[in-house]
């Protein structure tokens, strides 16, 4: 199922439990005070349903995102997948070595920008060292941008690191996001 219609059953979904909910009210009140009680009862399981509907849909797109996978591979399977998304996303891409590689990843350039990519598959939050080695690596590889891509999340260290030096960071939710728009554009 493609993420438009994904999208498209969630609202309808969530617009139809709503929808319930109000005629419940209204119902209740045009009767009387004791089927307001009744409406105290049932709200509670409309929201309940609402946001089991959003879980739902937040797990289906987690699972077609592929993130689990991406959560066992090794450091440098995960940099090869990231030049494959890359890829997918128009730029021109250029690993660099393994080791002795400045803090950088992936060299990817489009449109005439060159951006420097720093590849981090961690279990735990990524510190500021990441965001320090971006900036190096953006400085040594002659890059206009930087990005840090994780598979987790960023410490708020980190986060304002990379404000102040204009590095883009790339967390799990963003990740999924640009992982699933490439998806979307190979149908």
């Amino acid at each position: 199922m493609g993420r438009r219609r994904q999208q498209s059953s969630l609202g309808e979904g969530v617009a139809f439990l709503i929808g319930m909910s109000l005629m419940a009210a209204l119902v209740c009140w045009a009767l009387d005070a004791k089927s307001l009680a009744l409406l105290f009862v049932l709200l509670p399981a409309v929201l309940a349903a609402i946001a089991l509907t959003i879980w739902q849909h937040n797990q289906r797109r987690l699972t077609h995102s592929g993130i689990a996978e991406i959560d066992l591979m090794d450091g440098i399977t995960f940099e090869r997948y990231l030049e494959t998304l890359f890829s997918g996303l128009g730029y021109r891409v250029h690993r660099t070595r393994t080791a002795g590689d400045f803090g950088a990843d992936l060299v990817a350039t489009k449109e005439g920008t060159r951006t420097i990519v720093q590849a981090k598959r961690y279990t735990k939050r990524v510190g500021v060292r990441a965001v320090q080695e971006a900036v190096a690596a953006r400085g040594m590889y002659q890059g206009s941008e930087a990005i840090v891509v994780t598979n987790n999340y960023y410490t708020d260290q980190a986060a304002i690191l990379a404000k102040a030096n204009g590095v883009v960071l790339w967390d799990r939710d963003y990740l999924v996001n640009m992982i699933l728009y490439v998806q979307n554009m190979q149908k």
